[in-house]
């Protein structure tokens, strides 16, 4: 009885194996793509209750992931290139990054962006790892953890109808050709297609490797009738504004300690050696708006806790000392030199909330900016800044060169200048 149930099991198993293993599955799939416009919260409702969406979901995933990612200046900024870099003249660094982005394809939603990097300093167009032997203190792990909220779309009637009247009367025709090949399948039938055949004559894959070949081959074919209909919402600017949301949590953990040399006065030439952990944590949220006109505003507010002292916040001024050597007569030469901060230092943990706004007025290309920033500890201010930020794009309409001519006011200091961030991913690969 016992070697009956077993038999009777297996067959069952075999049988759901074989009833999931079905190639004629995929020439339904402009229908599912279709079904997929019923909003999940209309399910189990008659159908005059049902909810049509305007846009399918999952293309829409595709829609917000593509814009996300406009306008990149700094580490601090999202970017879904899976390896990218970028050169930061503000702060005169280099960070390299690799995106952990937990999403299968495409047309699956972007939740999470877990981010893993290094950073430190550019000097000479030469960035240090060692120095003297020693690591160099400039150089740090760079930790940024996102959560993207879901998009919103906000259109006219006419975008609405405009985008059906092309899925319903050209997508479908389109595919239907397309599709028509995957419907006769089938140990009497003929090889249509190419993952027919390999079902039919790699006789060394198992079921379950059988079933994620046509998994993957009815999602690629599912995404591609997505990126049809996105690219014609982009191009032809189906939407009037589209709206995403995100939060960052970042952290810069330096490897080592920087040392300053510290003199206590121009008259004293024995330096004192400071140590400091540069650390920087922060939290901060972004509102983005993108127009169809392409005009794009950024909101943030970011709240931050670091380490500081008053040579990062320029009260320290750095000064040349040498030590000079009567050689005899009226002849001098200098035996050493050092570089050292004078004044009395002084360090601690600050806390900063800061809240900027930039808006590319015309199209992505330019705008304004502007931000403020209250900084609490041993030192406090009220920094500021106005900008005018450039975005250049590459080829794929990516941010390549991001500059901006700044006026600002940090810890009382006053200065106008050109910040530019360098985004080079595609030399990645």
């Amino acid at each position: 009885m016992k070697k009956g149930i077993l038999v009777l099991v297996a067959f069952v198993i075999n049988w759901q194996l074989q009833a999931q293993i079905k190639v004629t599955d995929i020439a339904k799939i402009f229908d599912k793509y279709q079904q997929d416009l019923d909003a999940s919260e209309s399910k189990g409702k008659s159908d005059s209750q049902k909810l049509r969406l305007s846009y399918n979901p999952r293309m829409l995933n595709m829609f917000m992931a593509n814009n996300i990612s406009n306008y990149i200046s700094s580490s601090k900024d999202i970017s879904l290139q899976k390896y990218y870099a970028v050169l930061e003249s503000g702060d005169g660094s280099l960070f390299l990054g690799y995106n952990f982005m937990f999403r299968k394809d495409k047309i699956d939603r972007l939740r999470q962006v877990f981010n893993v990097g290094i950073k430190t300093n550019m000097e000479n167009n030469f960035s240090a790892l060692l120095v003297n032997d020693n690591v160099n203190p400039e150089l740090a792990l760079n930790l940024k953890y996102s959560y993207i909220f879901r998009g919103a779309i906000r259109y006219y009637p006419s975008h609405k109808d405009a985008v059906k009247k092309y899925r319903d009367e050209f997508l479908k025709k389109k595919y239907a050709e397309i599709l028509k090949k995957y419907e006769d399948t089938g140990p009497a039938g003929e090889d249509n297609t190419d993952i027919e055949a390999r079902l039919k004559y790699a006789t060394n894959l198992s079921a379950e490797e059988k079933q994620e070949l046509i998994d993957d081959e009815y999602t690629s074919i599912y995404q591609k009738i997505a990126e049809d209909e996105e690219k014609f919402i982009t191009e032809n600017k189906m939407f009037n504004s589209i709206i995403l949301r995100w939060i960052n949590l970042e952290g810069y953990l330096p490897v080592a300690n920087k040392k300053y040399e510290v003199a206590p006065s121009l008259s004293i030439f024995n330096t004192i050696v400071k140590e400091m952990y540069n650390f920087n944590v922060s939290v901060s949220y972004t509102r983005m708006q993108k127009w169809k006109s392409k005009q794009i505003f950024y909101t943030t507010g970011t709240a931050s806790i670091y380490n500081i002292n008053n040579i990062i916040n320029k009260e320290l001024k750095i000064y040349k000392f040498e030590t000079i050597v009567n050689q005899g007569g009226n002849n001098q030469t200098v035996s050493d030199t050092k570089d050292a901060y004078v004044g009395v230092y002084k360090s601690g943990t600050a806390i900063s909330l800061k809240a900027e706004l930039i808006g590319f007025i015309y199209k992505d290309i330019t705008g304004l900016s502007v931000a403020g920033e209250l900084v609490y500890g041993p030192f406090t201010a009220r920094n500021w800044k106005f900008g005018i930020p450039f975005s250049l794009k590459d080829k794929d309409d990516k941010p390549s060169v991001n500059l901006e001519l700044q006026l600002k006011e940090v810890f009382g200091v006053h200065s106008i200048g050109i910040s530019v961030g360098y985004v080079f991913g595609r030399f990645f690969k």
